[in-house]
């Protein structure tokens, strides 16, 4: 402030600087004071002569900067000047306030706690990135092994299929070699029933099975039927096919179109020898009702 008191005393502008910005004191000399705080001019007395030879030799530096500038671009720059200083000063208190709240911190000591908890940081994520890396080759492990159980359940149950297959093929050439050589091989079939065993098989084959010991245990209802028992003599033992198949047959609702006649012509006997009548197969009970009272009619 003083130094631009002192240019524009100069140049006889320090009535208006006086007006604009130190509020009055005229153009006369600076005072004791101002004399002070000039450059070399610390606790001395004023003096025309030194002040006058000190204002020469500063004279070409102002010159340079201010030897084109109006009035009013001087008073601006003082006004500029001012402000600036205002806003530096009150910087300057923020940062002394914002410093105050740290207390008696050792700043290189805080420093340093910022380094680590920077440093930790950075070991968390690293931390964080391998587990994820981890857990990316155990998702793989995993898939290699689901694919692997995979491979050795479809294996397996290619197994099971084959040994289900191989166990059905047995049972049925078990089943041919008893049960339908039982057929075959059935007397009752071929003396008394007027069907074929081949035709008797397809109808009452599902009555038998094979015993555990490989014996064939007939059954009084097929295969599947609910409270389904076996055959059985008196003394409670399975009966044997020949047994067996002459119950079952004897117990069907259409016996009488099944089996053969028994009836023989005797030498007191009312009846006449009839030739033979062939009843087809499919012949239903009401069928057989019909034509037995046709024949009681016909007599």
């Amino acid at each position: 402030m003083n130094l631009w008191q002192m240019m524009m005393a100069r140049r006889g502008l320090m009535d208006v600087a006086g007006k604009e910005e130190l509020g009055g004191g005229g153009g006369g000399e600076p005072s004791k004071e101002q004399q002070a705080e000039l450059p070399g001019g610390e606790g001395k007395e004023h003096n025309p002569g030194t002040d006058d030879a000190h204002k020469q030799a500063r004279q070409p530096e102002l010159d340079d900067e201010y030897a084109g500038l109006s009035q009013e671009e001087l008073i601006a720059k003082l006004r500029d000047a001012k402000k600036s200083g205002a806003e530096l000063l009150k910087e300057s208190m923020k940062r002394k306030e914002k410093l105050a709240a740290y207390g008696d911190i050792d700043p290189e000591r805080a420093r340093r706690l910022v380094d680590a908890e920077a440093a930790a940081e950075r070991t968390r994520q690293e931390a964080e990135q391998a587990e994820l890396e981890r857990r990316g080759e155990f998702d793989a492990v995993k898939k290699q092994m689901v694919a692997a159980h995979q491979t050795d359940l479809q294996v397996e149950r290619d197994a099971r299929t084959q040994v289900e297959a191989e166990n059905a093929t047995l049972k049925a050439q078990l089943l041919e070699m008893t049960v339908g050589a039982s057929f075959s091989g059935s007397a009752f079939l071929r003396d008394k029933a007027l069907m074929t065993p081949a035709k008797a098989r397809v109808i009452y084959g599902n009555h038998f099975e094979v015993g555990e010991e490989g014996s064939v245990v007939g059954y009084d209802k097929p295969a599947g039927q609910k409270d389904r028992a076996v055959l059985v003599d008196g003394h409670g033992q399975p009966l044997a096919f020949e047994s067996a198949i002459e119950r079952i047959l004897r117990a069907d609702p259409e016996a009488d179109a099944l089996l053969r006649s028994e009836a023989k012509p005797g030498a007191g006997s009312q009846s006449k020898p009839s030739a033979k009548v062939t009843t087809p197969v499919n012949k239903s009970t009401i069928d057989k009702l019909t034509a037995g009272l046709g024949k009681i009619v016909t007599k």
